[in-house]
């Protein structure tokens, strides 16, 4: 409906633009092709209306021709268009699945036979850390892994480098002002502010006339326990008092008039808040911050050379794709990057690019940018569809359509913080260059649906 708006100009003193004026990316191929046909038959039924209208005649044939494309179709669309700017035969083709995998193993064969050739001792003491028997498939898979998360940022080595970091603390201080600190402490406090909220739940049911009271003595020692464990801001607070936490039993006490299932519901939250506390001590608080120190320590050798691997792994890879003329959708991404986008600079998680030349042209293409599914969007696909924007002269012209409940693609290194960092700042008025529309009606679903799911969501 905004799109046929938009070429159809329905607003009071629109001029109406082209179709193939607007650059809107939908999640798959098949929402690609849906969308142009439902477009396609809109402006049919549109001009049935005004069959004189030659500007609704143009559309009908730019349709074919418009980006209503996937990101990385439109990647394919900017390489093929500014490859001349690339070392890349043009003539490349996207490697199937099999084929790609089939070529990531020989590289790790070499690069790992290399290595044991070597017989560096940190290489060694890399492999005791963590293969398991004779195989190594453990490394294979770790150096897979970290390779596809470097491949969601735009310059890879530079953030595999930025990953030591955190193992060059000099001292107990820097620890504590460390980034995975600060993750931590608020993870815990987090998790613990629910529990709050849980045992406050369980309180309320003890209270309810056929409730359970005798089990409401021990409920309000759980909770002073979390109510002091939420009091916590540092890493050695919440060391010192999970390392002595201590649970009351319930009381045997028997009364008919007390509810069966509504004891049952006390002593299964008991039985998960437990569980939850000692996992969180197990995991992350078992030891003192002069062991987490040392164990850095210790850990920032096989990190290092955990690093260097998968650097490696990134040339030698690249470069027998090269040879067989192949690229993956990730070398999409990052071969349309380095056409659009001269440098990407980081600060305070926010991401600044300055665009080149190309990205300039393309920006005067495109009237408004269309971008579905936005809360499964990646930093690249952030970063690429910006740059063609008229963001750089003031023009704010990208338009986002999401729903962060329905994010699903954080395996595939989507980021919904993305989308909850304009859904936080963008204004409910249209006063700025940026404004937030809620859609809070749903068609779609019963109210017993909706009040159950925004209950877990909130």
């Amino acid at each position: 409906e905004r799109i046929l708006s938009l070429v159809c100009a329905k607003g009071e003193g629109d001029a109406p633009i082209d179709v193939d004026q607007l650059l809107v990316v939908t999640f798959t191929n098949a929402a690609a092709a849906e969308m142009r046909e439902r477009i396609g038959l809109a402006l049919t039924k549109q001009l049935e209306a005004e069959p004189e209208s030659v500007h609704l005649q143009k559309q009908q044939t730019l349709i074919h021709n418009a980006q209503i494309t996937t990101i990385h179709s439109f990647c394919q669309y900017v390489i093929r268009n500014y490859f001349h700017q690339l070392d890349l035969d043009p003539s490349f083709r996207i490697g199937d699945e099999g084929e790609l995998k089939l070529l990531k193993g020989e590289v790790l064969k070499e690069l790992l036979e290399e290595r044991y050739a070597q017989d560096s001792p940190e290489f060694v003491n890399f492999v005791e850390t963590y293969a398991v028997g004779k195989s190594d498939a453990v490394i294979e898979n770790l150096i897979l892994q970290l390779y596809e998360f470097s491949m969601s940022y735009p310059y890879p080595s530079k953030w595999l480098e930025s990953c030591m970091d955190t193992y060059r603390v000099a001292c107990r201080e820097d620890l504590r002002q460390s980034k995975w600190m600060e993750f931590l402490l608020e993870y815990a406090g987090k998790l613990l502010a629910g529990w709050r909220e849980e045992l406050k739940g369980g309180l309320e049911l003890c209270k309810e006339t056929d409730g359970p009271y005798m089990y409401q003595e021990a409920l309000i020692k759980d909770l002073e326990q979390v109510e002091e464990l939420c009091g916590c801001h540092t890493y050695e607070e919440y060391q010192e008092i999970l390392e002595g936490l201590a649970f009351a039993r319930l009381s045997a006490k028997r009364d008919e008039n007390v509810d069966e299932g509504k004891k049952a519901r006390i002593k299964d939250l008991r039985d998960r808040m437990k569980k939850s506390l000692k996992t969180l001590r197990e995991a992350y608080f078992s030891c003192s911050l002069d062991e987490v120190w040392e164990l850095l320590q210790m850990a920032a050798s096989p990190t290092e050379v955990l690093i260097s691997l998968v650097k490696e792994f990134i040339e030698r890879y690249q470069e027998k794709k090269r040879n067989k003329n192949l690229a993956d959708f990730s070398d999409l991404e990052h071969l349309a990057l380095e056409i659009l986008v001269a440098d990407v600079q980081e600060e305070a998680g926010c991401f600044t690019a300055t665009v080149t030349d190309a990205a300039r042209e393309l920006s005067e293409r495109y009237v408004q940018i269309m971008i579905d599914e936005y809360q499964d969007s990646n930093l690249m696909q952030e970063i690429i569809l910006n740059s063609v924007s008229r963001r750089e002269a003031g023009i704010p012209n990208v338009f986002m359509v999401g729903d962060v409940k329905q994010s699903i693609y954080r395996f595939r290194l989507a980021r919904p913080e993305l989308f909850m960092e304009k859904y936080r700042s963008y204004p409910q008025t249209d006063e700025g260059a940026a404004i937030r529309i809620d859609l809070h009606k749903n068609f779609r679903s019963r109210k017993e649906v909706l009040q159950g799911v925004n209950e877990i969501f909130y």
